[in-house]
């Protein structure tokens, strides 16, 4: 990746901004390859990749959520989220879109992470499923709403699983790392939810392993 690829579209003090297209980027760990990118993203796999296969998409553009998108950028974003889906469909199976759709910067919701990505990876079980048993959902929206709603939306966990349409939960006072939390307890490991703690070096470099050895 070059280190223009990117024009500052955003804010200053943005993790993504600053680390994805800065020209000044530190040392590089595994998650900050890029796997594919086009004009407005990049797909990377996540830091504290729970499962092989767990990849980002980050647009370019500073928005803190999907929903706060325009048009151009939303459509951009969704294309690239089907080029990340062919990706961890080809190597590791039926793939899950997530996003954590935080309404403000610094909300428990956000990860740490104050601007759109969206999480594609394959999950052995029903995220929805496991979703439905949080306390903080206080209600179900289907499929995506219209820029001009988003206003008026809380916060949110938006959920698409293999085959299904787009369901937005609607979230009241989360847990930080809500879907990740959920994940990780599925998974029998609910006490490595926290990328920053527990970056499970090891299943990203499964998955860029993975990758490579199919490209070859």
């Amino acid at each position: 990746m070059t280190s223009n690829f990117f024009s500052v579209r955003g804010i200053d003090q943005c993790h993504f901004c600053e680390h994805f297209w800065s020209t000044a980027r530190g040392r590089l760990e595994p998650w900050d390859t890029v796997l594919a990118q086009t004009d407005d993203c990049v797909v990377v796999p996540t830091k504290g990749a729970l499962v092989p296969g767990w990849l980002l998409v980050i647009p370019k553009v500073h928005a803190l959520r999907s929903m706060d998108l325009g048009e151009r950028d939303s459509n951009s974003l969704w294309e690239s989220v089907e080029l990340a889906v062919d990706i961890v469909e080809r190597n590791f199976g039926p793939a899950t879109i997530l996003e954590h759709g935080p309404v403000r910067h610094g909300s428990a919701l956000g990860c740490g992470m104050d601007h759109v990505h969206m999480h594609v990876l394959p999950l052995p079980f029903s995220f929805t499923q496991e979703l439905r048993t949080e306390p903080s959902v206080s209600g179900w929206m289907p499929n995506r709403v219209e820029a001009s709603q988003s206003i008026s939306l809380g916060e949110y966990v938006l959920v698409q699983e293999p085959g299904e349409l787009i369901t937005l939960a609607l979230i009241d006072n989360p847990s930080r790392q809500l879907a990740r939390q959920l994940i990780a307890r599925k998974l029998g490991i609910a006490e490595q939810y926290d990328y920053a703690i527990f970056p499970q070096r090891d299943n990203v470099e499964r998955t860029l392993d993975c990758i490579r050895e199919s490209a070859a």
